[in-house]
């Protein structure tokens, strides 16, 4: 997607989250790199853009779909459920075709880093 040696792309997010600690004092951004700009990317095309979870996998290179899912997907809301059981009418009996843009799962919180 970018025409750059990896390591231009290294010390580009380095630089810009030194930029970030210099400009608030908040010591995270020291810890800022790539892996950062990867998940958030991923998780801006499955939640705001509704790509599909195989596509994103493809774009950004995962290859482990249980990681995946795990870390990207997250729970599977009750809502989104409901929804998509409707889209099936031996279950639910009903032919309703109305379409909802809502996501399909909800981000889960996670209180410790998995890597």
């Amino acid at each position: 997607m970018v025409s750059v040696e990896p390591n231009s792309i290294y010390r580009w997010v380095k630089r810009a989250g030194e930029r970030r600690y210099a400009a608030t004092g908040d010591e995270g951004w020291t810890y800022f790199d790539v892996h950062d700009l990867r998940r958030t990317w991923g998780g801006h095309l499955l939640w705001d853009c509704g790509v599909l979870p195989a596509v994103v996998m493809s774009f950004g290179g995962w290859e482990d779909w249980e990681t995946f899912r795990d870390h990207y997907l997250g729970e599977m809301s009750p809502a989104a459920a409901e929804r998509e059981r409707e889209k099936i009418s031996y279950i639910s009996g009903s032919s309703k075709s109305e379409t909802d843009s809502g996501p399909v799962f909800e981000p889960t919180v996670q209180t410790q880093s998995p890597y």
